[in-house]
């Protein structure tokens, strides 16, 4: 099959999800710029699974508007199933249920800390950058990753991001006051020792270079 029926049929399946051709026009520019080799080398990554066309549709969008029935009909003209009688097993028993489900592949992430991984458990939370009062070192597996900040926030964690990013993430004197108290009640509160904390190191030493360089900041 040559290349230009199948660019032809990848723009007719994007306007038929998208009428808007807004997708389209997006693959129609990067096909433009592609030479064989490279396109050659795109139809082999979505035969094997590495890659695949996308739908751009953002939020609130007035122009791109996907439909649920006209890509049911769409999948249908296409002999495209979504439901299917799942055959589930434990390693002995097998199991075929009666009743078909929606299976659909998507992207699935999970954040995985395990010792297989290299992720280690912190021997203690005292070793600390003296410029930016954040964990380093033996306590450098006590910090926060950017992803996880994320995550945290998008479940409304607010106090364990307080604590994460606030008392171990360069509030030297809140996670003096943090580990004393968890050490003497066997809990502790963000709300009991809020009074008691300061700000980060790094925001102080960041301060201090721009003062020493005569430049004024609000961070």
């Amino acid at each position: 099959m040559s290349r230009e029926i199948v660019e032809k049929v990848i723009l007719e399946r994007l306007d038929a999800i998208d009428p808007s051709k807004t997708n389209s026009s997006i693959y129609r520019e990067s096909f433009k710029k592609m030479s064989n080799s490279e396109f050659e080398t795109m139809m082999e990554n979505i035969r094997d699974g590495k890659t695949g066309t996308f739908i751009i549709a953002p939020n609130g969008s007035d122009k791109v508007k996907l439909d649920l029935s006209r890509n049911k009909k769409l999948l249908k003209k296409l002999n495209i199933k979504l439901f299917h009688n799942l055959t589930i097993t434990n390693g002995k028993e097998v199991y075929k249920s009666n009743i078909k489900s929606l299976v659909l592949r998507l992207p699935i992430f999970r954040m995985v800390q395990t010792a297989s991984k290299k992720f280690s458990v912190h021997e203690h939370l005292k070793s600390r950058n003296t410029n930016t009062g954040q964990v380093s070192g033996v306590s450098r597996s006590g910090d926060l990753t950017y992803n996880e900040t994320m995550i945290l926030k998008s479940m409304g964690l607010s106090n364990t991001l307080n604590e994460m990013l606030g008392i171990r993430g360069g509030d030297v004197q809140g996670s003096t006051i943090f580990r004393a108290k968890l050490f003497e009640d066997g809990k502790v509160s963000y709300k009991d020792i809020k009074p008691f904390l300061t700000t980060t190191g790094s925001t102080s030493s960041l301060h201090a270079f721009f003062k020493a360089a005569h430049i004024g900041i609000n961070i």
